[in-house]
């Protein structure tokens, strides 16, 4: 045994190498704390590849969108779930009434207060894809597949993995029935493809920020 031997009590002794035990360590450590949430959300690996438009982040009038993007990707929202446990100082249940938590998915996905929002994007999303699609001979198979994830954009329902929506994160459903048809696309369907992202994309992340704008708005009122 060498000299100095590192000692654990759920390892005994280590021996080297000892980046991947730290690794390892650091990774069952983050797992356990409560406040450390991005283990809650899926990797971007099994959603849609496709590279998001770049108007909304460097060409819209307000950033409001992009930075309630920035700040649910980071786990830092101020919900109602999250403040409880840096805070310890409220319940963290949803604050319109709901019997459940009130962490970004609930707010964004699952409470009754939005709806009536919900239901206008996805209405208003619906009828911009079937137009674009519409125009354009898109196989049947797909064509099926993308309205499909238009109607369960903003709900827990396949095809998001795992039925859990992320469209908050800027995330969408994987554009392609089977995972083989997506390595290589043929030009034109490739541009339909990326339009298609485009348009959901964009309404996903106005929708997050108009949800989260009522609820900032909401709170920095005066209680009636």
């Amino acid at each position: 045994m060498n000299c100095f031997t590192l000692f654990h009590p759920s390892f005994s002794y280590i021996e080297p190498p000892f980046p991947s035990l730290l690794d390892s360590l650091l990774t069952s450590q983050s797992l356990h704390d409560l406040s450390f949430s991005p283990h809650h959300i899926l990797l971007p690996s099994f959603h849609a590849t496709f590279s998001p438009p770049l108007h909304p982040y460097v060409h819209a009038s307000s950033a409001f969108s992009s930075v309630v993007q920035l700040y649910a990707r980071c786990h830092q929202l101020p919900t109602n779930a999250s403040l409880a446990v840096r805070f310890h100082d409220r319940f963290s249940t949803c604050r319109f009434g709901c019997i459940a938590l009130e962490d970004d998915h609930h707010l964004f996905v699952n409470c009754p207060t939005f709806d009536t929002l919900r239901q206008s994007y996805h209405d208003s999303l619906n009828h911009d894809i079937t137009r674009i699609l519409g125009g354009l001979e898109t196989p049947t198979h797909l064509y099926s597949h993308l309205m499909h994830i238009v109607s369960s954009l903003f709900r827990d329902e396949p095809p998001w993995p795992l039925s859990s929506s992320h469209f908050y994160l800027g995330l969408l459903p994987p554009l392609s029935p089977s995972p083989s048809s997506s390595t290589t696309l043929h030009p034109d369907l490739a541009r339909l493809l990326s339009h298609f992202t485009s348009h959901c994309h964009t309404s996903s992340i106005h929708l997050a920020g108009r949800i989260w704008g009522i609820i900032a708005w909401q709170s920095a009122s005066p209680a009636s």
